[in-house]
């Protein structure tokens, strides 16, 4: 967003810069927050992906780490508008370069949905987004283990061990 202000600017008053600058997909609040994540420091980085946020509001991989920190902080209610936004924010994504983690960021989007909706209850939509994930990529155990976890569940709920 910056680079695009700036593009603009330098048009408007030296008349150079007119190529369209892209977005960029990654920020350096959302990295930090990733590794807040990984300490479990949930409310620091939910700020840091607040601040990610609203400088870059539709950043896929940005909210699908604040999907994964609200479910990580027992708020799935609030955590699924950020992963199914994720997930349509990613289409428009991919038409400019990713750097290659197209998959990578569709499939985390898949996941934070899929683990916000089991911790909603809701076992059989749950079911189906980590079977999409696991079909779109079968060597990422969190999928396996979230069918298997869905498929328990949904067991237990009816009865049947």
């Amino acid at each position: 967003m910056f680079r695009r202000k700036v593009a603009v600017k330098e048009q408007q008053m030296f008349g150079f810069g007119e190529e369209e600058i892209k977005p960029e997909p990654y920020h350096p609040f959302t990295e930090e927050a990733q590794v807040l994540l990984k300490k479990r420091q949930y409310n620091t980085a939910l700020k840091y992906l607040d601040i990610s946020l609203d400088l870059t509001p539709d950043n896929p991989l940005t909210l699908a780490n604040k999907s994964g920190c609200l479910i990580n902080m027992f708020e799935p209610e609030e955590a699924m508008p950020s992963a199914a936004r994720s997930l349509v924010e990613y289409k428009r994504y991919v038409e400019e370069e990713l750097d290659g983690r197209q998959e990578t960021v569709y499939a985390l989007g898949l996941l934070k949905k899929s683990e916000s909706l089991y911790h909603q209850t809701e076992f059989e939509q749950a079911l189906v987004f980590f079977h999409r994930g696991a079909k779109l990529r079968p060597n990422m155990e969190l999928f396996h283990k979230g069918i298997k976890k869905a498929k328990k569940a949904i067991l237990n709920a009816i009865g049947k061990r």
